[in-house]
């Protein structure tokens, strides 16, 4: 699967008409600038956050496997602004869009590698070679004596 950016289009055909028309009339005051394109960029730099905490993203967009998690946060957001009762019903897939990016981020749930133009690094913890005690970590020694299994 690719890497995608989500588009207004995007949003607006994930909505049901009463929140769609909800977003182009009660969402907006007078001289307001529509505040879509905002929260897009919001939630996909914050979903990249969570896919960064332990793999690499690419250069834009989100792999498209998360776009239903990210459509749950843009969506919960903008109902948020136009109405509570909206907002209560986009609740439950906004509550199960950010456990999924905290498993991502936990490393319960893989990603797809970016495309092959990525620079980016990973946020990962990097891997440690001590051995942890009551008084700390203090380094690994080699024992020759006890080399089982090298």
């Amino acid at each position: 699967m690719a890497w995608i950016a989500i588009t207004n289009n995007d949003v607006l055909n994930a909505l049901n008409n009463a929140e769609a028309n909800a977003h182009r009339t009660v969402g907006l005051g007078p001289g307001q600038t529509d505040p879509l394109p905002s929260i897009i960029t919001y939630v996909t730099e914050e979903v990249r956050g969570y896919i960064r905490a332990r793999h690499r993203v690419g250069p834009t967009g989100i792999p498209q496997g998360f776009f239903p998690a990210a459509l749950a946060l843009i969506i919960y957001r903008l109902a948020e602004r136009v109405s509570p009762v909206l907002a209560d019903k986009r609740k439950a897939a906004y509550t199960d869009a950010l456990a999924f990016l905290k498993a991502v981020a936990e490393g319960k749930i893989g990603v797809e590698d970016p495309p092959s133009d990525s620079t980016d690094t990973v946020n990962a913890p990097l891997p440690r070679m001590d051995n942890a005690s009551s008084t700390g970590p203090s380094p690994l020694a080699f024992d020759p004596g006890n080399a089982d299994g090298l």
